[in-house]
């Protein structure tokens, strides 16, 4: 009895040691805080935080019974929110765009049902609710992505702060925060361009260049490499064969008497 156990945690429990001198034990019953979850030898539950109360019965064929309970303490985790993802990069002044924004969950214990939001902007705030049930743009229900899904409408301000939270009884996980800039209306082609085109034409632009940077560089490396080999061809050069040429040069242009 009063056995701990961390929150998430499976208990296993089993009646493999019950016996009857008849061996004729018919019915095995296990109930949690009175109500009956399995007729199983074998009990396999993750119990809900907080106190809990297990029983056992074992009955054989001709009614009689007998009982053992345990009671055991199950701890409570706070929510733990991650990897907020939001569908678009900026918003468009007074435009209404949809948005889709995710969160995962972690909640060891499991009893976590409400996640919150809410959109600031130019002093105004909107409230966002979560789903984890496969409707209303959720994907998948029961994953742990939370999924937020309507039309933003801002105006006013030049960003706009989205916060998310979850909420588990009495405990409350860190807020997750992310920040979008607010585009003025008729300026989100701009950025528009710069996104398709600009960024790529830089990019590309980048690369063409450091090409050309190697290209350049390796001519010049052929270039000294040249001029070095002809320093070296003059380091290699004796001038007294030239002297000794010259000289018979000029001894054969003397003329004889």
């Amino acid at each position: 009895d009063g056995q701990y156990l961390p929150p998430g945690q499976m208990a296993i429990l089993t009646a493999e040691n019950s016996y009857d001198y008849d061996n004729d034990i018919v019915l095995y019953e296990w109930t949690v805080d009175g109500n009956v979850v399995s007729n199983s030898q074998i009990l396999e539950i993750i119990p809900s935080p907080g106190a809990t109360r297990i029983d056992l019965m074992v009955k054989d064929s001709r009614g009689e019974y007998s009982t053992s309970s345990v009671n055991i303490t199950v701890g409570s985790s706070a929510p733990k929110l991650s990897e907020l993802s939001i569908s678009v990069s900026s918003i468009v002044e007074s435009k209404p765009t949809e948005v889709v924004t995710t969160v995962r969950l972690e909640d060891l214990d499991g009893t976590t049902e409400i996640v919150r939001g809410e959109i600031i902007y130019g002093g105004v705030s909107d409230s966002m609710f979560f789903r984890d049930d496969g409707t209303s743009g959720d994907e998948v229900a029961g994953d742990g992505i939370w999924t937020s899904r309507f039309a933003w409408v801002v105006s006013g301000g030049s960003w706009v702060r989205v916060e998310v939270w979850a909420i588990d009884g009495d405990l409350a996980s860190p807020d997750l925060v992310a920040t979008l800039p607010i585009i003025e209306s008729g300026n989100e082609g701009l950025e528009s361009w710069i996104v398709d085109w600009g960024i790529p034409i830089l990019l590309a632009s980048i690369a063409i260049l450091s090409i050309l940077g190697m290209v350049n560089r390796r001519n010049r490396i052929l270039e000294i490499t040249k001029d070095i080999e002809f320093i070296e061809g003059w380091s290699s050069f004796d001038p007294t064969e030239i002297e000794e040429g010259s000289e018979t040069e000029f001894n054969s242009q003397v003329p004889k008497e």
